[in-house]
């Protein structure tokens, strides 16, 4: 249904394109990347931020090989789902603890309204920016 433009109900859909981010916001992640330059490195993922160490609020860990986690996490083509899914079945990626909070990043997404091309096309997006600063 079509709002008028700034009106009650136009900010009330302005606010639920909002909903999928706060919910991937909510989002705690420990991130193990092995096999790296220097070494393994211990990262985690909280409030869509990335930094060092694992915390304690995780339920669930990802440990990925250094080439696996610099492929999905810079490279610009490709289904972010389907690599990752590629990357699990090869053995390049562990899933410890709790795999459903894992999955349910995707139900965020998928029901914001927010089509599969252009979700794509974010990812996209953000792994062009962080290709842009890596080695």
């Amino acid at each position: 249904m079509a709002h008028q433009f700034l009106s009650n109900g136009w900010l009330d859909e302005v606010k639920k394109m909002s909903e999928p981010l706060d919910t991937l916001s909510a989002l705690v992640l420990n991130l193990k990347v092995i096999d790296g330059p220097e070494g393994d490195v211990e990262l985690h993922l909280a409030d869509l931020n990335f930094d060092t160490g694992f915390v304690d609020e995780a339920e669930t860990t990802i440990v990925l090989t250094y080439d696996t986690a610099k492929r999905l996490m810079t490279e610009e083509e490709g289904d972010m789902q389907q690599m990752l899914m590629q990357s699990v079945m090869s053995g390049d990626v562990e899933v410890q603890g709790d795999l459903a909070s894992l999955l349910n990043m995707a139900g965020p997404l998928g029901d914001s309204g927010i089509s599969t091309e252009d979700q794509q096309q974010l990812l996209g997006i953000m792994r062009k920016r962080m290709s842009a600063f890596t080695l």
